[in-house]
């Protein structure tokens, strides 16, 4: 994960990047071991794709992706906008009806285990929602039931993983 660049873009890093700092300038942070960058990686790249593991890093294939929605509001809320890689850009609907859906194109099938779509500003209580999966898929669609009275569907990004 990429904690280092594009920070004014991307919240969820900046925000990240600021509590693992803030921690490991604390007094609460005192490891017993180290392990090298290069190790770790090299146990998370063994373990992608190994029966039963969690642990996978894959690439983000939705960003730049065709996207297209049943509504979209204004032309800055457009269906691209929910999935070009910037948190200061997003897809909402002109109404506040339920049902309405937004979907992206990857281009092909690929291998997808984790989805992740940015709802900062909604009425829920997660601000980023995550579903791990195993799956291929080429289009993936959200669908906005039981939007609650007065609320556009809409989300900031939708990142998918995957191969």
């Amino acid at each position: 994960m990429d904690i280092t660049t594009d920070l004014n873009d991307r919240v969820a890093a900046r925000q990240l990047r600021e509590s693992i700092l803030h921690y490991m300038g604390s007094a609460d942070f005192y490891p017993a071991n180290s392990i090298s960058f290069h190790s770790m990686k090299r146990i998370i790249e063994k373990n992608i794709g190994e029966e039963g593991s969690t642990v996978h890093s894959g690439n983000e294939l939705a960003t730049g992706k065709t996207s297209e929605s049943d509504s979209e509001g204004l032309p800055e809320h457009a269906a691209a906008m929910g999935n070009n890689g910037s948190c200061g850009t997003f897809w909402c609907t002109a109404d506040e009806k339920t049902s309405h859906w937004w979907q992206v194109d990857l281009g092909m099938v690929k291998e997808i285990w984790r989805t992740a779509v940015n709802q900062t500003g909604n009425t829920a209580n997660d601000q980023i929602r995550i579903d791990r999966f195993n799956s291929k898929a080429r289009f993936l669609r959200i669908v906005y039931n039981g939007v609650p009275t007065g609320v556009k569907a809409g989300h900031y990004q939708f990142e998918v993983y995957g191969k």
